[in-house]
């Protein structure tokens, strides 16, 4: 096979069975309907997809390169054997329902690359494959549940954000989402971190929004030096068993920011768990709902977990208790609103 195959024209319509594409420079052009599919034939594989109708068939990137030019639709009933790094430029790979795995192909631990990329999901999605965000990339679930299996994970590059929208991301468990640098961050709107076992969070930061979850019964290791928020009218619901650990590695109690007194933190049936650091919570409301369980290492004020900094009354944080809540505490903790 040559290389820089194009396939298709730019103004006349064509159908097409599957077309397989190798070397560099590769074209898919806008008026080929790829109805039988398409195959990258390996990493070292370059194309570029400009078609302006749906994708059926058979589909094998085989970790190839992928540029988007136009959205990527999936049609429903395809066969999505293996992913590629894709270049998105901000154009949606529309994922069918008939699609139910992320994978390579293959069992390697190499990642592919996403970049400023939208996927939308239409079905839940195991995810098999290791995978690098680059860039501005979102994950629209639509309700979808998301569960990392095996190599599968997800890693947020330098100067990378990750938008997670009304999707579940399930299998979550030692390093398998992470951010590499406090300039990577994850967004979580109207979304769902399931902990299927301890996470460690060491770098980069969270933006919670909407309604945002953290279920499971294991624990979220908070280590990284960035702050974290709950935006305005946001709700950051940490549900029965999970436990947040605030251990940043730097001595800075204030990286759990809520924005203004819209913004909410719901412990339920859950553990707010310290360092000596301590844990500082300023604006905002707080509500403790079935048995709660605060645990710092810390015992005078300055390292506890502490409601309020004690200097004006607009960073005083409302507390409310739902019924049969019980709040248990172990260690140091300090009210200091004003008001």
């Amino acid at each position: 096979m040559l290389d820089g195959l194009t396939v298709g024209s730019n103004s006349t319509p064509s159908r097409q069975s599957n077309a397989s594409f190798s070397g560099v420079g590769n074209k898919m052009n806008g008026f080929a309907a790829f109805e039988g599919g398409f195959t990258l034939q390996d990493i070292n594989t370059t194309c570029s997809f400009d078609s302006i109708f749906p994708v059926s068939g058979v589909v094998d990137m085989n970790r190839g390169l992928l540029y988007l030019f136009q959205d990527l639709i999936f049609d429903k009933g395809i066969l999505l054997i293996g992913l590629g790094s894709i270049y998105g430029s901000d154009y949606l790979v529309d994922v069918s329902s008939s699609v139910t795995a992320f994978t390579a192909g293959d069992t390697s631990s190499d990642p592919i690359v996403l970049d400023n990329l939208i996927i939308g999901l239409h079905g839940d999605i195991a995810w098999q494959l290791p995978v690098t965000i680059q860039g501005n990339c979102s994950i629209n679930g639509m309700g979808s549940k998301v569960t990392m299996e095996g190599v599968g994970g997800i890693t947020v590059a330098a100067g990378g954000q990750l938008t997670l929208s009304n999707v579940k991301i399930a299998g979550l468990s030692g390093s398998n989402f992470v951010c590499v640098a406090d300039t990577a961050s994850v967004v979580v709107l109207n979304s769902s971190l399931c902990l299927d076992n301890d996470l460690t969070f060491a770098n980069g930061s969270f933006l919670f929004e909407g309604d945002a979850v953290l279920s499971g019964t294991n624990k979220l290791n908070y280590t990284s030096d960035s702050a974290s928020t709950i935006a305005s009218n946001a709700t950051l619901h940490i549900g029965p068993g999970a436990t947040f650990y605030y251990a940043p590695s730097a001595a800075n109690r204030d990286l759990l920011a809520m924005t203004d007194e819209t913004s909410r933190l719901y412990l339920d049936g859950c553990t707010l768990l310290t360092t000596a650091t301590g844990l500082r919570l300023t604006k905002g409301r707080v509500f403790i709902d079935n048995n709660v369980t605060f645990s710092c290492d810390g015992t005078v004020p300055s390292e506890s977990i502490c409601f309020g900094d004690g200097t004006v009354s607009s960073n005083d944080v409302e507390v409310t208790w739902l019924s049969g809540a019980m709040l248990n505490v172990y260690g140091g903790f300090h009210e200091n609103n004003v008001g």
